[in-house]
């Protein structure tokens, strides 16, 4: 368990260490850090196994990758891509939620 603890805190660091050309104060990344903490805060308190955990972090993989896509695209995100990454991860913290209390 300690073994997978680790690898799993490593993950995290690297989720929440990898910050996308985004200003200072941007909400979404704010955001994907938040849900990054709450996925290790899972697996520290035993709610998310390291099954689970890793697909979350997949899921948050998915997203800062269409973010990054779509700030390449075009001079960084207009109103309807922000909206667009916070239904993403409107979804993905839906999905936390649910493996954490079942």
């Amino acid at each position: 368990m300690y073994t997978a603890t680790k690898i799993a805190a490593a993950l995290i660091a690297g989720l929440i260490g990898t910050s996308t050309m985004a200003q200072a104060g941007d909400f979404i990344d704010k955001r994907e850090k938040r849900q990054a903490q709450r996925i290790y805060n899972g697996i520290q308190d035993g709610s998310l196994d390291f099954q689970e955990a890793g697909k979350q972090i997949k899921g948050q993989a998915r997203v800062r990758r269409q973010e990054q896509r779509l700030r390449n695209s075009g001079g960084g995100l207009n109103t309807k891509e922000r909206l667009y990454l916070h239904n993403q991860l409107n979804k993905e913290a839906v999905k936390l939620r649910h493996r954490r209390n079942n």
